[in-house]
Formats: structure tokens, sequence, C-alpha cells
């Protein structure tokens, strides 16, 4: 999720980024990102200041507001590219390295990646579309942006 933030930021050249990891009704978690500038609550909020839900939603969902979809996907796929840590990677990391880099034990990620595999092919049981990252280098993205922010 660090390399979609990044490139979000990039996409909307914000200043910071209001991050929300949610979880729903279904097995699921998701993420909204909320790029921020000075300013960019026009006139809305306490003297222009303020969560972004203050914003009217079709003010802050406006065409002029988005970025065009290639303005994420090539920064993630440079940020991909340029990563070199990933699920394969990590194997020939010791476990004490390992554990500094993800902050979990390896036991632990392999825990994890067992509820996230379940997970999964539940919500590919009802149609839900295969992730275009291996679910391990997705758990350890996930990690890694945690351990990070």
């Amino acid at each position: 999720m660090s390399l979609v933030q990044e490139a979000v930021a990039k996409g909307f050249t914000a200043e910071k980024m209001n991050i929300e990891l949610l979880g729903n009704g279904d097995a699921h978690l998701h993420w909204h990102l909320f790029p921020r500038r000075r300013g960019d609550m026009n006139g809305h909020g306490l003297k222009g200041c303020g969560p972004v839900w203050w914003v009217p939603f079709e003010k802050m969902t406006a065409e002029t507001r988005q970025a065009k979809p290639d303005e994420i996907r090539l920064p993630v796929k440079q940020n991909m590219v340029s990563s070199s840590m990933n699920d394969e990677a990590s194997k020939q990391l010791t476990d004490a390295r390992f554990k500094r880099l993800v902050g979990v034990q390896r036991t632990t990620f392999e825990e994890m990646l067992a509820v996230l595999k379940t997970a999964y092919q539940l919500k590919h049981a009802k149609g839900g579309r295969k992730p275009k990252l291996s679910l391990e280098d997705l758990l350890m993205a996930t990690l890694q942006y945690v351990r990070e922010y």
C-alpha cells in the first residue's frame, strides 16, 4: 500500500496524506487515501482547516480534483520495479533481519498469510478479482508500510 500511497501523493502533488485502513461487514480491509495540500479545504472547515470530510462530497470528487489513472499507475510500477524487497527476496534474509524489515517474526508472517489466503479464497469464491501482486507480496508491502509509517 505504501507504493500506492506514494504514487497518489505524486499524482496529486500532495504535501501530506491522510490514510485510513478500514474493515467492513465483509471479510476484507480497504484503504482510503486523501492527498492533502495547504488551502485544500477551499473555505470549508474551521478557518479553512479540518478533516477532508468537511468538504462537500461533490466538490471533493469533482473531475478537476481527480488524477488520471496513468498518473498513479506509472509511479506505482516504477516504485515496484525499484523496490527490491518482496517475498522472494525476503527468503534470503536471516530471521532477525526479516523481523527488522517487516516488523513481525517469520512465523507470524506465515500465520497472517494463512488467514489472508483463506479470506482471499472466500472472496474469490464470490467472484472477487485476483490481485495483481501475490498475496505474499501484498502482505509484505502492507507490513513494511505499517512499520515505516
